[in-house]
């Protein structure tokens, strides 16, 4: 962090004390909270050791420096506020220096300061990528905006689970990551409403059934792939109309036909390959006429047949569409 990156505006007379020795004391603190963020930053559990007392301990400690900066104008800015508030992203200038981190990297972060630590709290993290490996609830309570979770490959992770992963009702979930949670069933997805992307793949456990996707009504993105239970139907189907990405490749139960994609007509995004039942025949690609991207490796010839005139047929009618 270059001094260049912290903007003073030292014409405003009410903080002239604020100038000199001491905001060059608040960039030595700021440039100590920056050379913590190093790509070999240990990476602890996002659940207890977060919230844990000597963590917070830290963080008084640390607020004692850095509290009395509060409130320093910025040159060009559209008022008073504080250049943590500035780092954080925590006000219209941007998304400061979290949206460069993730959950794991937010550890270093937060025990510098009580602000680091409520900034670290207020922010809606959209980390699908670092794995929780502890209490789920724990978790929640470090990050109780967050709006993405990767829970995946754990079978520990059960229904109640969902009740933290879901949050507070008044901020929206986006992104669930629970691939291969092979103790989940359908009271799980009373929690999901409302979610944009779900990845699942590989939870073909029984305990899920066609009643899990009633609760995924207007869901953007979902990967079911080898979710192959019999237990879901055509039936599930009814509650992905408007989905724009599917992938359900390895979805090869009978129970699955050419009914299923009257329900995926305008979907952008489909992947269905190994989905070589029986029950899917060329006449289910018939409601899929204008579909941007598919993918059928591993269908019967049939289909893959109709497929590929199918995607011929699109690209046809879309350099018409640029030529009209």
């Amino acid at each position: 962090m270059s001094d260049q990156n912290i903007v003073v505006n030292s014409e405003v007379s009410d903080h002239d004390e604020l100038i000199g020795e001491e905001v060059e004391a608040l960039h030595s603190e700021l440039t100590s909270i920056y050379s913590d963020l190093t790509p070999t930053a240990e990476c602890r559990d996002d659940g207890e050791e977060i919230i844990a007392a000597a963590l917070e301990g830290a963080s008084v400690q640390s607020a004692v420096r850095i509290n009395v900066y509060e409130n320093i104008p910025f040159a060009g800015g559209d008022g008073d506020y504080s250049i943590l508030s500035v780092l954080f992203g925590l006000h219209s200038i941007g998304g400061g220096i979290f949206s460069f981190l993730n959950m794991i990297d937010s550890n270093k972060v937060r025990v510098q300061c009580v602000e680091c630590r409520d900034a670290v709290m207020e922010f809606p993290w959209m980390d699908a990528e670092s794995h929780i490996k502890g209490s789920v609830r724990a978790w929640r309570a470090a990050f109780p905006v967050a709006r993405a979770v990767n829970v995946s490959q754990r079978n520990d992770i059960v229904d109640t689970d969902f009740v933290h992963i879901r949050g507070d009702a008044r901020m929206r979930l986006h992104t669930v990551n629970m691939r291969l949670c092979e103790n989940v069933t359908d009271a799980a997805f009373v929690h999901l409403r409302g979610i944009h992307t779900l990845y699942m793949a590989g939870c073909n456990q029984a305990t899920i059934t066609d009643a899990a996707f009633v609760h995924l009504h207007g869901i953007h993105t979902l990967d079911m792939r080898v979710c192959n239970q019999a237990t879901i139907t055509d039936s599930a189907f009814i509650h992905l109309r408007g989905i724009h990405t599917l992938y359900m490749g390895g979805c090869n139960q009978e129970t699955i036909t050419d009914s299923a994609f009257i329900h995926l007509r305008g979907i952008h995004t489909l992947e269905m390959w190994g989905c070589n039942q029986a029950t899917i025949t060329p006449a289910a690609l018939t409601h899929l006429l204008g579909i941007h991207t598919l993918y059928a490796e591993g269908c019967s010839p049939a289909v893959r047949s109709a497929a590929a005139a199918l995607l011929a047929e699109s690209e046809e009618e879309t350099s018409d569409s640029y030529s009209d």
